[in-house]
């Protein structure tokens, strides 16, 4: 294992602050563990305007480059005043190269 993992490694261990993976190898990967963790915290979305924000919004974060996307919230069919925010950063490394930070405001 070489220094690179041990960090990753460690990061991942210290995402018990965090109710989900910071550190993912695609960006598909990072946004569908954000509409999880919203999913964990009792919101859903709706999938067309997941399709819409995500898919035919901004691409996908190029080196050194950060993508954020706000996506409506639901419980029980009723929209909220609330949203799920996902901020992307393309690390620019070998192995996990997306960050994710997600959180519901």
């Amino acid at each position: 294992m070489d220094i690179l993992d041990k960090i990753n490694n460690h990061l991942n261990e210290r995402k018990s602050k965090f109710d989900y993976e910071i550190y993912h190898k695609s960006y598909t990967s990072a946004v569908d563990t954000a509409l999880r963790y919203a999913e964990v915290k009792g919101y859903t979305t709706d999938s067309d305007e997941v399709t819409t924000l995500v898919g035919f919004g901004p691409k996908k974060p190029s080196r050194g480059k950060t993508v954020q996307v706000h996506i409506p919230l639901y419980k029980n069919d009723k929209p909220q005043r609330k949203a799920l925010h996902i901020t992307v950063y393309n690390r620019d490394v070998d192995g996990n190269t997306y960050e994710l930070t997600t959180y519901i405001l």
